[in-house]
């Protein structure tokens, strides 16, 4: 895909990794994700997580500073207590 304009990271879920293809600056798992089609039946395009010790990180140098945009489409099958998409 290239730089995309405007953007410094972007890390969608593409043949089962979680790459950064703008920077470079890969995501990284706490455990073991499994990776399902996503919602328009792309192959490992989406991440399935079953546990709260799963989760991924960002580069250590990767700030959420100034103004910036998350997008994520989310299937919640529950709602455990203090589930959250970023913290």
């Amino acid at each position: 895909m290239g730089n995309i304009t405007g953007l410094t990271n972007y890390w969608p879920f593409l043949r089962g990794l979680a790459i950064d293809i703008v920077s470079g600056r890969d995501l990284t798992c706490s455990g073991s994700p499994v990776y399902v089609s996503n919602r328009v039946g792309e192959t490992n395009s989406a991440v399935y997580i079953s546990s709260t010790a799963n989760y991924f990180m960002a580069p250590p140098d990767v700030y959420f500073a100034g103004d910036y945009t998350i997008t994520a489409w989310v299937l919640m099958r529950s709602c455990p207590s203090y589930a959250r998409l970023i913290d």
